[in-house]
């Protein structure tokens, strides 16, 4: 339980940066043209297995204490991985729309259909994906309409 007023970034900012490494991880895999698609698929089945069972006794579920908590919500500088979430779930998403797109052609290797899936269960997984950093991305804006004098 936190109980200070003192907020550090590595500590209690930075881990909420985890959705935008995953993002950029994700695009430098598929820049490589590795496909681990199917193993990140399974250990995030294996997180809700854990979850649902009962298995993630490690998880803190305790919430931080009143004093720490309004100190936390006025440090602007947790708006910085809400808002690199929402930019980076739209850049993925405009690339999404960048490959599928058959009117326009672009020069760099990365925008063009040579990384389109190639197979149905490339298609799916890359659905799950984008799926997925939509449901980020979204999370992040609900956490901005609690602060809405920004």
């Amino acid at each position: 339980m936190v109980s200070t007023d003192k907020i550090r970034w590595v500590r209690d900012i930075q881990p909420f940066f985890q959705p935008t490494y995953l993002m950029i991880f994700f695009h430098l895999i598929n820049y490589s043209r590795v496909n681990l698609a199917l193993p990140i698929f399974l250990v995030q089945l294996l997180v809700i297995y854990k979850h649902t069972t009962g298995l993630d006794y490690w998880a803190d579920i305790q919430n931080i204490s009143r004093k720490s908590e309004r100190a936390f919500f006025n440090d602007q500088r947790f708006l910085i991985p809400v808002y690199s979430t929402v930019i980076f779930g739209a850049i993925t998403w405009i690339w999404a729309l960048c490959v599928y797109s058959d009117d326009v052609q672009f020069e760099t290797y990365y925008l063009s259909s040579v990384v389109r899936p190639q197979s149905w269960t490339q298609t799916i997984l890359l659905l799950i994906y984008l799926g997925f950093f939509s449901s980020l991305s979204t999370t992040a804006c609900h956490e901005l309409l609690h602060r809405r004098e920004y």
